[in-house]
């Protein structure tokens, strides 16, 4: 059988280093069984946790000449050919290294439990005794992004998970779509306003849709609950966004341009960028700006715009 070169990213003790292998493979070998190889026939020492190596569990993700992927489902040959000769692995980016390829998992749960990522029945699905009835084409769309196996692979590689510890990250806004349109949830499209504020935190550079191993297009879902219309907003930004309008709209009516200053103490901002003025100093700048949810906002600054014109033409 072929042999194939493996680098690999080691940790112990606060000691770092890179450590090559060298294993014996057929065509069809996956990463994972040949790491798991080296472990068993040359260095037990390499700590690594390949489960089920049939992307189903998720454990088995690392990074592989660069990029993320499931160990599992990597053919070990393909990715010595992509990598001249050497197959190079490290562990995830954005989770603790705790020793060679092992993360620490337990801030990417963090996020995903936050979004309550279970079904909360209605109490007509409790009291019934029989099947709900669902549309095929629902439960096509909700059993897609079901496939979701928490592999961390989207976490990964998010920016905005990566300097924002209140955002629900890629994965937790994937199981807040599964259920708001799951016609059996008592909270439906209550968990998209809950949720809103990492909805919009989201800067779409769609990297979680690149990389997912199952192919799931999180941002297509992020569009469609950004699209939707949610009568109460959670947050109280669509109402800084509409007194914004206004106050620049007076301000043209008043001086023939906007006032930066006038605009920017009458409409609340001020106030805002004070309370933000800690996150800026430990390096928040590095985030997108947090944007309004379209629909009501927009909406409500339209009406308001229209009426001081009216005002003012009159």
């Amino acid at each position: 059988m072929p042999k194939v070169k493996f680098k690999v990213a080691r940790l112990e003790g606060g000691r770092s280093w890179w450590q090559e292998y060298e294993v014996e493979v057929d065509k069809y070998t996956s990463v994972a069984v040949a790491l798991q190889r080296v472990r068993e026939e040359k260095d037990p020492t390499l700590a690594y946790r390949p489960l089920c190596k049939m992307g189903v569990c998720g454990n088995c993700a690392v990074k592989i000449n660069g990029k993320p992927r499931l160990a599992c489902l990597t053919n070990a040959v393909e990715a010595a050919e992509e990598g001249g000769g050497t197959i190079t692995v490290e562990p995830l980016d954005n989770m603790p290294v705790v020793k060679d390829l092992i993360v620490d998992r337990s801030d990417f749960e963090r996020r995903m439990l936050s979004v309550k990522p279970y079904l909360i029945p209605k109490d007509e699905v409790l009291a019934s005794d029989k099947w709900y009835p669902m549309p095929p084409s629902v439960q096509m769309d909700l059993w897609s992004a079901a496939q979701c196996i928490w592999c961390g692979v989207c976490y990964s590689v998010c920016p905005v998970a990566e300097v924002d510890q209140s955002y629900s990250a890629p994965h937790g806004l994937v199981k807040t779509y599964r259920f708001a349109y799951d016609p059996r949830d008592a909270l439906g499209k209550k968990r998209i306003y809950l949720s809103e504020e990492s909805l919009w935190k989201c800067v779409m550079c769609k990297n979680c849709d690149s990389s997912c191993p199952k192919g799931l297009k999180h941002a297509l879902r992020f569009e469609r609950m950004r699209a939707d219309d949610i009568p109460k907003p959670h947050s109280d930004y669509a109402e800084k966004a509409v007194k914004h309008v206004i106050a620049t709209v007076a301000s043209l009516a008043r001086y023939g341009r906007a006032d930066e200053v006038e605009i920017f103490t009458s409409t609340g901002l001020a106030e805002a960028a004070l309370d933000a003025l800690p996150r800026l100093l430990r390096g928040g700048w590095k985030r997108k700006p947090y944007r309004p949810r379209p629909g009501e906002a927009d909406r409500r600054a339209v009406e308001a715009f229209r009426s001081v014109v009216s005002g003012i033409i009159r």
